[in-house]
């Protein structure tokens, strides 16, 4: 807030001398007034610089916000696209399979009837789009 105020009072301290100012300047003067201006120019560039800054740390913390919630929301359309898709394979149909998703990592959990369920599950689940790596914890029973 107070970059915030600082910027106003520099730009309105700008606006007050930059018309004298620059009428000495045209005539070879640099008054009082001349370096007031040069000075308030300098500042409110490196306020403005400032503000810039923080606006920048901002967006910055917001698109890591959205992404951390963009993250979930895909892990849990992952599991669901993984379990969907057990659902209706007649290889897999009678197992129990638990579905697991974190950071696109399905980790499969559970009993299999046999070595085929458990290899076809684990195709299943590596097709499947946006999955980048299946950890295979199914126990042939």
């Amino acid at each position: 807030m107070r970059i915030i105020k600082a910027s106003i009072m520099a730009v309105a301290a700008w606006s007050v001398v930059a018309v004298p100012a620059t009428a000495m300047a045209a005539q070879g003067q640099k008054s009082f007034a001349g370096r007031a201006f040069d000075k308030t120019r300098e500042l409110a560039g490196k306020a403005a610089d400032k503000t810039k800054a923080i606006t920048f740390q901002a967006l910055d913390r917001t698109q890591e916000v959205a992404d951390l919630g963009a993250s979930r929301a895909t892990d849990g359309l992952i599991t669901t696209k993984v379990t969907a898709k057990f659902a209706d394979d007649i290889v897999l149909d009678g197992n129990r399979i638990n579905v697991d998703t974190r950071d696109r990592v399905v980790t499969l959990k559970g009993t299999v009837a046999t070595a085929a369920a458990r290899d076809q599950a684990e195709r299943i689940a590596s097709g499947t789009r946006g999955v980048a790596k299946v950890v295979n914890n199914l126990i042939v029973k």
